[in-house]
């Protein structure tokens, strides 16, 4: 439980749920033949951009941090 309290104040688990809501949306939209408005491919690159961004920032981190 204390590992997911500290995920959660990272907030990795919120970006990891808004990511999956933006991809999700955008793949039922895809999937259905409906179109995509292109504020919602906009938001998913931003969100898909910052997940990564965020992840790879955490490992340089813990990198750092190891080698201490």
């Amino acid at each position: 439980m204390s590992q997911f309290l500290d995920l959660l104040e990272r907030s990795i688990i919120l970006q990891s749920v808004i990511t999956t809501c933006f991809l999700l949306a955008c793949i039922y939209l895809w999937v259905t033949q409906k179109p995509i408005p292109d504020a919602l491919i906009q938001g998913l690159w931003v969100v898909l951009g910052y997940w990564f961004g965020t992840k790879a920032q955490h490992s340089i981190d813990a990198a750092v941090a190891k080698r201490r």
